[in-house]
């Protein structure tokens, strides 16, 4: 199942969990792979805590910072996939009745 999400700021964290739980059958065992198509974007496992965020933002805003890319010259993107990079753009998790 593939669904959309939507951000407003250039590093935005999203609670993707009850979409992800929403779209396991109800009674499935094995493995469930959660991808993020975008080259932009990154997807990770950790707590939807509020302080956790701000850290985890914090954190990759740092080590991408927005400016002084090359591929800036190309469509001033450079940071996002860096950071798409570092968070990386796939997790993987074990299923047990969904």
């Amino acid at each position: 199942m593939a669904f959309t999400v939507r951000t407003d700021d250039r590093i935005d964290v999203i609670d993707v969990t009850d979409r992800v739980v929403d779209a396991l059958p109800a009674e499935a065992d094995g493995v469930c792979t959660v991808f993020v198509e975008h080259t932009t974007a990154g997807v990770c496992l950790n707590e939807a805590e509020p302080r956790l965020i701000d850290d985890i933002e914090e954190f990759v805003r740092d080590l991408a910072p927005a400016e002084g890319w090359r591929h800036d010259e190309l469509d001033g993107n450079a940071d996002a996939h860096l950071r798409s990079m570092l968070v990386g753009r796939s997790v993987t998790v074990p299923n047990r009745h969904g």
